[in-house]
């Protein structure tokens, strides 16, 4: 994933730490970025994370940025609020809040629900009103045959595709 970000011009945002992220920075030095101070790290004085390894073989790619305060979570979550969009893969309550604070600031969301913990859960926050659009949508043709209608088939399928559309538009809106 980092190669190809690389590869189309992106920049990262990370922490730091021995984390899916190193993985993704490994990556992303391996795609060759062509800009330097495209690896950004912003972090509490407090609460400095060590360095990547990519660090020491490729410095102009990283730019460290402390901000005031003592925990990470100060810096982490700031940064997050200026990002253009945002990946998320497993974790934990950062990971939850990370997705809150991108929905909160309207931007791009990738939540990569394969890798679970944190990143399932904010996925979910689309599904669940595309599951009720499409629940409530097949509830409806039972309504009808209990009041004597019988639609055909395909009206059927129709109703419950579009009650899908409908849960999952609500899903795309609610995050925006």
């Amino acid at each position: 994933m980092g190669t190809e970000l690389a590869q189309r011009g992106a920049r990262l945002l990370v922490y730091g730490g021995p984390f899916l992220e190193a993985e993704v920075v490994r990556g992303f030095v391996a795609g060759r970025p062509k800009q330097d101070h495209s690896i950004l790290m912003w972090y509490t004085k407090d609460n400095e994370p060590p360095p990547f390894p990519e660090e020491a073989s490729h410095p102009k790619l990283f730019l460290r940025r402390d901000e005031r305060g003592a925990d990470w979570e100060v810096a982490f979550y700031r940064a997050i609020a200026r990002a253009d969009g945002i990946i998320l893969m497993g974790g934990g309550s950062s990971t939850k809040i990370s997705g809150q604070v991108a929905m909160g600031a309207r931007m791009p969301i990738l939540a990569l629900s394969e890798f679970g913990g944190g990143a399932a859960t904010v996925c979910m926050l689309f599904l669940v009103p595309l599951v009720a659009g499409g629940a409530g949508a097949a509830i409806r043709p039972m309504v009808d045959r209990q009041r004597g209608i019988h639609p055909a088939a395909p009206a059927v399928l129709a109703t419950i595709v579009l009650g899908l559309v409908a849960g999952g538009i609500a899903g795309v809106l609610q995050a925006n």
